[in-house]
């Protein structure tokens, strides 16, 4: 009777953020996963490493500065190695062209083969996330440490570019 009562509440509750966050972000990993043109499954999406801000350096607005909130996640199917990618938001500042999915807040960064997730293999005209059959050698692992550096390098970028337009405006 209780198991019963308890899956009743459950139907009843008023709001279950738990899915809706899920299916925002996996929404927006798909999304960047085309563009970049890096495939692995969401099967197993887990949380890496806390949320980390981080502060992007610049002198061209001078009241603003460029703040993010950023995530390191490792996501993949049961058959691969997992790869690393970063939930992003902008919490002040701006960054160029990261205005695409929903507003310009939320946004996905996958480092490539050469930016950390060194278990990439190239297949035509992409990459996707090694197969647990395909690894020839089991030394080759994900560097977290240089996903972070390349995530920092990549937020400098986009604030620079951003910069630039504004100049050219």
């Amino acid at each position: 009777m209780n198991v019963l009562k308890n899956y009743l509440n459950f139907l009843n509750e008023d709001f279950n953020y738990t899915n809706l966050t899920k299916n925002f972000w996996n929404d927006i990993v798909g999304k960047t996963k085309n563009k970049v043109k890096i495939f692995f499954d969401l099967e197993n999406n887990t949380e890496i490493d806390n949320i980390r801000d981080i502060t992007i350096e610049q002198d061209y607005w001078t009241h603003t500065k460029c703040k993010f909130k950023c995530q390191l996640m490792q996501a993949g199917g049961d058959w691969e190695i997992p790869i690393y990618y970063f939930r992003c938001q902008i919490i002040s500042g701006y960054a160029y062209k990261e205005r695409s999915f929903y507003n310009k807040s939320f946004f996905i960064f996958i480092p490539n083969k050469n930016q950390g997730n060194y278990t990439l293999i190239k297949d035509k005209e992409k990459y996707r996330a090694l197969n647990n059959e395909e690894t020839e050698n089991d030394k080759i692992e994900n560097n977290k440490f240089e996903c972070w550096k390349s995530l920092k390098q990549y937020l400098k970028q986009l604030v620079e570019l951003e910069i630039e337009l504004k100049k050219k405006e």
